[in-house]
């Protein structure tokens, strides 16, 4: 990429993102006719022919998912094994983000999200390649398009992919041009996953984000504008310039950056050894690039997936991280799904009663409140709903009315659940009505579980007075 005030950014050519998303599989559920690009005044304006193919390769990608994909102005509070495509900041821009949400998603336990973006029209194309992923390694995944990947086209540059050959189409404007837009990108992008945060259960600690091409240069950007709220920067065949990267502070330096890039790239391959020599030199403590082989300007999420659920797993540390595969475990066994188990529990056979053993066994090993509210919640499910042992589940979620299990997160789950699914109405409306108190008062509840109580209050009411 070139330096100085006129960067030029590499976009993927229109025939090849078109290629790039063929291989999604599955029996298409979505309406692509449907698709609200935006107002129409400010969108329907002639479509260049790259805009008109990355629409073809949109809809091409969302009738091939094996799910419908909900529209909607805001996300909905419950998807599960699903999509949902909202506008990503004002409806005039025409930019869209697609959520997805795991099929045993449970608020029991906080999910790791993964963040990827790319130009606008294309956030179903990145849907299409990372869901599956997700499904497998259990995080949330959000596909967001880009508005500052525009300008005036410089020469194509001919690649190699997997797939045959292929093009990639430079843009060149200002360089404050395009930082004034990935300035609005990321508030956009923040402000996104606030509502995320609202409606589901996210691990703030396990939010990373990914790039192809030119949005490597956000990922790393948002990596050390805010490394509060991102983990890691994960790019592939990314663009990097140094005009584009922000001061950098002390926690941005400790956050895991991965570089990776094909063996047979040449034409993008001096950004990416560019990238990690300049990460390096600044300090940043753990910074890997690696080279793949049989790969040239090939997207791989899988490789995204693959690192991100390593590095996820690295920051749980192994307790944690047993902790919510027991969690995933037991969430399918009440689904019964049991024959769907998590990675690395295939080979094994489950039954309610060996998962309740297992998840027993992990809190008397743990009894920190952290460990022992989702162990404790999830073996009371598990009880009243498999087991036929409601007085016992009743004994365990009893113990959420009172430290230090109140003080954990999950408590509101737990004493809703124990008004909802446990109590006897007819004789412990009283009770009910008391767990049902601690959890209104809460300020921490997501706002399904909190809409939950609130009805449940007002009919315990009713049937006392």
């Amino acid at each position: 990429m070139a330096t100085g005030r006129q960067p030029a950014l590499r976009g993927i050519l229109a025939v090849f993102v078109a290629a790039a998303c063929v291989g999604a599989t599955g029996g298409g559920r979505a309406a692509a006719q449907d698709i609200d690009w935006g107002d129409p005044a400010e969108n329907d304006r002639r479509l260049s022919p790259e805009d008109r193919t990355y629409v073809e390769a949109a809809q091409v990608a969302l009738e091939r998912l094996p799910f419908e994909v909900r529209r909607a102005d805001t996300l909905p509070e419950t998807l599960r094994g699903t999509a949902a495509m909202v506008p990503m900041g004002d409806k005039r821009l025409g930019l869209r983000a697609c959520l997805y949400v795991p099929s045993y998603y449970d608020p029991v336990r906080p999910w790791p999200l993964l963040v990827e973006g790319r130009s606008r029209f294309l956030s179903p194309v990145t849907l299409a390649e990372f869901h599956r992923h997700a499904e497998h390694h259990g995080f949330l995944f959000l596909g967001i398009e880009y508005s500052y990947f525009r300008g005036r086209n410089t020469a194509k540059v001919d690649v190699w992919t997997r797939q045959g050959e292929g093009t990639i189409q430079p843009k060149e404007r200002s360089g404050t041009d395009f930082l004034r837009d990935m300035t609005a990108d990321q508030e956009r992008l923040v402000s996104l996953l606030r509502e995320v945060r609202s409606k589901y259960r996210v691990d703030p600690q396990a939010v990373g984000a990914t790039g192809f091409l030119h949005a490597a240069v956000m990922a790393y950007r948002l990596v050390l504008n805010r490394p509060d709220q991102f983990c890691t920067a994960i790019a592939r065949r990314g663009n990097f310039d140094p005009f584009f990267m922000p001061r950098v502070s002390g926690p941005g330096k400790l956050r895991p950056i991965y570089i990776v890039y094909g063996e047979n790239e040449e034409s993008t391959l001096s950004d990416s050894l560019q990238a990690a020599e300049y990460f390096r030199r600044r300090g940043f403590t753990a910074v890997q690039s690696e080279r793949i082989p049989n790969s040239g300007v090939d997207s791989r999420p899988e490789i995204a997936a693959n690192y991100f659920h390593g590095a996820v797993l690295e920051a749980l540390g192994t307790d944690r991280a047993e902790l919510h595969r027991l969690c995933d475990l037991a969430v399918r066994c009440l689904d019964d799904k049991l024959g769907e188990a998590p990675a690395g529990m295939a080979d094994q056979v489950h039954t309610p009663a060996s998962v309740l053993a297992a998840l027993a066994a992990f809190g008397e090993k743990h009894t920190e409140a952290a460990l022992a509210a989702p162990c404790r919640l999830m073996m009371a499910r598990l009880m009243a709903e498999k087991l036929g042992q409601r007085d016992r589940a009743e004994a365990v979620l009893r113990g959420f009315l009172d430290q230090p299990l109140a003080g954990d997160a999950v408590a509101a789950e737990a004493l809703v659940y124990l008004a909802e699914k446990v109590l006897d109405p007819a004789t412990q409306a009283k009770d009910g009505l008391a767990a049902l108190d601690k959890v209104v008062s809460r300020r921490d509840v997501l706002p399904a579980t909190m809409r939950r109580a609130k009805a449940l209050q007002e009919h315990l009411l009713k049937r006392s007075r």
